[in-house]
């Protein structure tokens, strides 16, 4: 009885240890994918990721036709080639006896774009307006891809619309527009073709300061002519003054100091361009009244004695300028204006002839010369009684009427009669 019992006590400890054995065995078998299921695949060559095996266990990767793993059995592996839209993948456990035992899919969408963007339009052009610009790019897309246009200027339109291959681009900013044809494919998209297009298009319209002076007394350093001062040119784009030749502008710009203005009307352009697109213009015209002509008289300064007809020359005015002759009240010119004229109406004594040059409101040039009237206007006049007998040789009384001012009157007799006071003064007492 008792070996009966010892071989039952074996035989149970026996079993207990053959099945613990084969319970160790027996893993889970449990194939789980980490990558999540629908990922969408912008390139043919993707990591996959699934849960390692445990003890024995081994797993494998499989796919579509064409398709390959770089290590099949490793969890994480890239997949290569994969086919373009949906593709089923499985990873696949197997037992310690090589038994698949079990297995999950997922689906990778493969939306690679294959087909490479090209701009057929010329690249680094030039344009003169913002709107109108002709694109094209490739059209030979494969299914499920789109092409779209986009620029770095988010006020670049495209016309009829972004897909159009052919489509036109406008509302390009001056300057450089950078110009991108994308394809894409639902979430995918390839790396994008570029073209830059320079608009060089003028756009502000060139205004002459309403400020400004447009009469100048000067024939250089001028400073008071200004444009686009308030409406200001954009980045880009120069503003340049010409005028006729021999006119300076330094600096050129928009507050220049004009230098060499010629005499009278100068008509003076103001320019605004970019690049060899068309100019946008304004003129105006400054007027040099500066007189060029230092005034001169050619006639000396000298006595006269005639009131009237003297005739005295002066310098001839250049082309704008005008002469005119001066003198005091009374005295008039046969030509007010003439170089060469007649004077009439001198005034006793000194008369200041003046000949003055002048152009506008700016300075004059002038020359004078003295011309002194000495010609005698009071007729002599004794008012003592002549033929009178007297019988002492002194003491008579003799009187005549008094000179203008500027006149001497003078007494005169036979030798030896002498005048008290004096032989100028119109009462004298003859002696003699």
């Amino acid at each position: 009885m008792r070996q009966v019992y010892t071989l039952l006590l074996l035989l149970s400890f026996t079993l207990t240890v053959v099945s613990d054995i084969h319970a160790n065995d027996n893993a889970p078998c449990d194939a789980v994918i980490l990558t999540p299921d629908q990922t969408e695949v912008c390139d043919n060559f993707f990591m996959v990721s699934a849960q390692e095996p445990e003890g024995s266990e081994t797993g494998l990767w499989t796919g579509p036709g064409n398709t390959s793993f770089v290590d099949g059995n490793e969890p994480s592996t890239f997949i290569t080639n994969l086919n373009p839209g949906p593709n089923i993948i499985t990873w696949t456990i197997f037992d310690s006896n090589g038994i698949p035992c079990s297995s999950t899919s997922i689906t990778l969408i493969n939306n690679e774009v294959t087909t490479t963007p090209i701009i057929t339009t010329d690249n680094n052009q030039e344009v003169c307006d913002e709107n109108g610009f002709q694109l094209a790019a490739n059209t030979d897309l494969n299914p499920g891809e789109e092409g779209s246009w986009s620029a770095n200027n988010a006020s670049v339109t495209f016309s009829p619309n972004i897909n159009d291959p052919n489509a036109i681009a406008n509302g390009l900013v001056p300057g450089n527009n950078v110009i991108f044809w994308n394809i894409r494919k639902e979430g995918c998209s390839a790396n994008p073709a570029s073209i830059t297009v320079t608009n060089n298009e003028v756009i502000t319209e060139p205004e002459i300061e309403p400020f400004s002076v447009l009469i100048s007394c000067e024939t250089n350093g001028f400073e008071d002519l200004f444009a686009n001062l308030t409406n200001q040119l954009i980045p880009g784009e120069t503003g340049t003054w010409t005028g006729p030749p021999g006119v300076t502008f330094s600096p050129n710009s928009e507050s220049p100091t004009i230098s060499g203005l010629q005499p009278g009307d100068n008509e003076l352009t103001w320019t605004i361009s970019r690049g060899n697109c068309p100019v946008k213009v304004t003129s105006v015209t400054l007027v040099n009244n500066m007189v060029m002509t230092d005034a001169q008289i050619f006639t000396n300064a000298q006595e006269v004695c005639d009131e009237n007809n003297f005739t005295i020359e002066g310098n001839q005015p250049a082309d704008g300028e005008t002469g005119t002759w001066s003198g005091p009240p009374g005295v008039t010119f046969t030509d007010l204006n003439s170089p060469t004229t007649t004077i009439n109406g001198l005034q006793p004594g000194d008369n200041e002839i003046c000949w003055t040059i002048s152009r506008g409101d700016c300075p004059p040039t002038q020359a004078c010369v003295i011309i002194t009237n000495n010609e005698v206007t009071t007729n002599s006049t004794i008012s003592t009684a002549d033929g009178q007998e007297v019988c002492d040789e002194n003491g008579f009384m003799v009187s005549a009427n008094t000179p203008a001012n500027g006149e001497t009157g003078t007494w005169s007799g036979p030798a030896g009669v002498t005048f008290v006071p004096d032989a100028n003064s119109p009462n004298a007492t003859v002696n003699g």
